[in-house]
């Protein structure tokens, strides 16, 4: 009988395979990795920061008054509708009341101008779509008749309001965007609306004066 005959390693086969195990092997861990850590770690440390939501408001477009609404409603964000603007309008420097019906209006660097109506909660947003050639820097002033306020300087990129008015007012920010200087002014109504916000059912469509047909 004869002895059977081992077969020689191959080397490159061995290499191949090696490469292709290491392949799939580090797709699979750079999957895992990118679903559960996300690419920008910078990024989900601002979204997990911005805490749990409210109990009592479910997300939409009440929920999170005062925060940055552009670390999750933009490209890198967790949520499905996209902001190309966003903000919060507070009565006072530090109270929570938001002012309803108040006309954002905005003007960008080709003199585009745009017109957005805050709802009860002072959260207003511009889809990318309603502001398609929105070019920086821009200028914003905020109405809610008679009270007026504008922005004295330019926003040169920033697409949230919040990520630079913050209250507390400190020396890294302005203080939180508000349409009067201190809560005497506030008026009593306003005070009364915040209690009933949100309202049950879908928010009204609210359109600028000059939308307005």
């Amino acid at each position: 009988m004869r002895p059977r005959s081992t077969p020689k390693p191959n080397p490159a086969a061995a290499s191949r395979i090696t490469a292709k195990l290491c392949g799939v092997a580090c797709a699979i861990a750079f999957g895992s990795f990118a679903v559960s850590c996300g690419l920008d770690p910078v990024h989900d440390g601002a979204v997990k920061a911005l805490g749990d939501e409210d109990p009592n408001i479910p997300p939409g477009p009440y929920h999170r008054q005062g925060q940055p609404c552009n670390v999750c409603h933009d490209v890198q964000g967790p949520a499905d509708s996209k902001f190309a603007l966003s903000g919060t309008i507070f009565w006072g420097p530090t109270n929570n009341i938001g002012v309803d019906q108040a006309f954002v209006r905005i003007v960008d660097a080709n003199g585009a101008k745009k017109c957005f109506v805050t709802n009860c909660k002072g959260n207003f947003f511009a889809r990318p779509e309603q502001v398609p050639k929105l070019t920086f820097p821009i200028l914003v002033s905020v109405e809610k008749p008679p009270a007026y306020r504008a922005m004295t300087g330019r926003i040169g990129r920033e697409r949230a309001c919040s990520n630079c008015h913050k209250n507390p007012r400190f020396f890294d920010s302005p203080g939180q965007v508000r349409l009067v200087n201190s809560e005497a002014e506030v008026p009593a109504d306003a005070k009364a609306a915040a209690k009933a916000c949100p309202p049950p059912g879908d928010p009204p469509l609210l359109r600028c004066p000059e939308d307005q047909e």
